[in-house]
């Protein structure tokens, strides 16, 4: 779509790497998430939630830092702490859990 000159809306490129998530395309949604010019929080909530439940934590928390302060939010957090959860890395939850309440998000 993006490589055609079609330039979908947001909504729509989240809904379809969700899609590739979800159904063992995560080089698929790899593809597309890497062709958005910007990428919202959403896409990338949805990629470090695949990327952990792949056991890619270390892939995850590349998008988690990648992600601007100014548009990550508890939602983010809260998927990268989950993930580490899910990859028995209870330290590194912990820590980025005392690190989102150190910048003020809820948990």
């Amino acid at each position: 779509m993006i490589t055609s000159g079609f330039s979908p809306r947001s909504h729509i490129l989240n809904s379809l790497i969700n899609i590739y998530c979800k159904n063992s395309g995560l080089v698929y949604a790899k593809h597309l998430f890497d062709r958005i010019p910007q990428p919202d929080v959403v896409a990338r909530t949805t990629m470090i939630t695949a990327y952990s439940a792949s056991g890619e934590p270390k892939l995850a928390r590349e998008v988690f830092d990648k992600t601007p302060l100014s548009i990550r939010d508890t939602v983010c957090y809260n998927a990268m702490i989950t993930g580490y959860s899910h990859n028995n890395d209870g330290h590194a939850a912990i820590k980025l859990f005392l690190d989102m309440r150190w910048k003020n998000f809820q948990p």
